[in-house]
């Protein structure tokens, strides 16, 4: 799904696991990357990693890698797929690199394990009182949300429903939530 959080998610997994990797850990956003060749160019930056003249980006980060622990984080491949075999040589040439990529779609290589992100948490039929509904991520997101355009405002007892009904609406997709909630500035 677009707009389901998997930047945000891997963001997250970035800040609480990167310093368990000896060997250093890197974000990449690739959003902005447009062509599969310019991919493992992108990170090679990202890490400092300087390619010799005739040397591929691919050889160069095997040469840095080698063996050592290191987390790599390629967020927004979709628009890039053909690079999944450059991903996969790289990972059997480093053998203690770990790759988590975000993408709509799975890059198909042999040793990928997907994780389909779902939509956050909406709220149990039953929960109606705002003590129950903030429980639930989806009104949480779209409360933090709007009280960062807002300031003071809460989720009460004569806005439940209403927040309930969008949050439900939007199916509990983060983005489509964060765009909502950013209407309460101009809108009750």
């Amino acid at each position: 799904y677009g707009g389901v959080g998997k930047t945000r998610f891997a963001t997250e997994i970035f800040r609480q696991i990167a310093s368990d990797y000896d060997g250093g850990a890197a974000f990449v956003s690739v959003a902005s990357v447009t062509s599969a060749a310019e991919v493992l160019t992108t990170v090679a930056v990202t890490l400092e990693i300087a390619q010799a003249h005739g040397r591929s980006a691919l050889d160069a980060l095997c040469t840095v890698i080698g063996d050592r622990r290191v987390l790599l984080i390629l967020d927004n491949l979709e628009q890039v797929l053909d690079v999944a075999e450059e991903i996969a040589a790289l990972a059997s040439r480093c053998p203690s690199l770990q790759v988590i990529a975000t993408s709509r779609a799975p890059l198909k290589i042999g040793a990928e394990s997907e994780f389909e992100l779902p939509p956050l948490e909406l709220p149990a039929p039953d929960a109606r009182t705002p003590e129950a509904l903030i429980q639930f991520p989806s009104i949480a997101l779209f409360v933090e949300r709007a009280a960062r355009v807002r300031p003071g405002f809460a989720l009460t007892a004569d806005n439940a429903s209403a927040i309930t009904e969008i949050c439900r609406r939007l199916d509990g997709l983060p983005l489509a939530l964060e765009l909502a909630a950013s209407r309460a500035r101009i809108l009750d």
